[in-house]
């Protein structure tokens, strides 16, 4: 569906199974989400494998992934099924070359719930210029030992650019994955494409904030019902 965001995850699933203390990074990612669905949803859908994916299959939820090498023993994606519910995390959205592309992106998975759809975005309007070039580092104890993640981010035009990963080993070793296309996504332009497609609430969260498994930079997170 995703090649772009594929292979983004690809690093995402990678650094998760190295890590030594899961459980505690598991809960910690999968509590806000798991408040929003709360029993308004049974099947989910879920955009690439990571902890919140974990999560939510250890709490009942039938889980199934899309756009990951590795799903992990989760279930995959069913383009035939229709899921109560949507997650597509990390700025899912964002990973798109072209406008035309995001917004297939968004359609296909507003195509795809019943009921909700949940994803996180930063907030590009009010960005300052060093988020815009680089999100902030993430460490993390592995089996390899620390591990450090850096995203840079290089400017492409005004709404467009691509992020590279460097993984930098505890030996200084560096290695660097991407490019990965991506594209701004507004709140306002988000709301509008949900309200073209039939949504009934577009909800942002005030109080709630999501951190991706690769930075510590703060996404917002919004929740859509149909």
């Amino acid at each position: 569906m995703n090649e772009n965001y594929k292979r983004y995850n690809d690093t995402v699933s990678s650094a998760f199974s190295e890590l030594v203390r899961k459980d505690e990074l598991v809960v910690k990612k999968t509590q806000n989400i798991t408040s929003l669905l709360a029993d308004n949803a049974k099947t989910v859908l879920h955009f690439g494998f990571g902890p919140v994916a974990v999560g939510l299959a250890a709490a009942g939820y039938t889980v199934h992934i899309a756009d990951a090498t590795d799903t992990h023993g989760l279930a995959s994606f069913n383009p035939d099924q229709r899921y109560d519910a949507v997650i597509a995390l990390d700025e899912y959205f964002t990973f798109a070359a072209s406008e035309d592309e995001q917004n297939k992106l968004i359609d296909t998975a507003f195509d795809l719930t019943k009921k909700m759809l949940i994803t996180s975005l930063s907030d590009y309007k009010n960005m300052s210029e060093n988020h815009r070039e680089f999100s902030d580092p993430q460490s993390y104890k592995t089996i390899n030992g620390t591990v450090a993640y850096l995203e840079r981010h290089i400017k492409q035009s005004r709404n467009s650019w691509q992020t590279k990963i460097h993984k930098i080993l505890e030996t200084d070793e560096c290695i660097t994955t991407g490019p990965f296309e991506r594209r701004s996504l507004y709140f306002k332009q988000l709301a509008r494409h949900a309200e073209d497609f039939g949504s009934k609430q577009f909800e942002f969260q005030k109080s709630m904030m999501y951190k991706g498994m690769l930075r510590k930079s703060y996404e917002h997170i919004i929740m859509i019902r149909f």
